[in-house]
């Protein structure tokens, strides 16, 4: 897809998350899954993470201390705490 939008999902595997992740895969966006560290444990969350991983999504694993911030121009920054 030309100029596809670059997209960042915060809770990529939740009720509607899930949904929204599935749909920008689908439109070939470059999809970014922020999700916790603790969805990997959740069977059901870890299959869905595997298929979104196939789908081309890039995970990004967070726990309750991480921050972020998006700016202006788009970029996104991670606080890792």
């Amino acid at each position: 897809m030309a100029n596809s939008s670059r997209i960042l999902i915060i809770g990529g595997t939740g009720y509607i998350g899930r949904h929204i992740s599935k749909a920008s895969l689908a439109l070939g966006h470059p999809t970014f899954l922020l999700v916790r560290e603790s969805s990997a444990s959740n069977p059901e969350k870890a299959k869905l993470l595997e298929s979104f991983k196939a789908s081309g999504a890039i995970i990004v694993h967070v726990s309750s201390l991480s921050a972020f911030q998006i700016k202006p121009n788009g970029s996104v920054h991670f606080i890792f705490l």
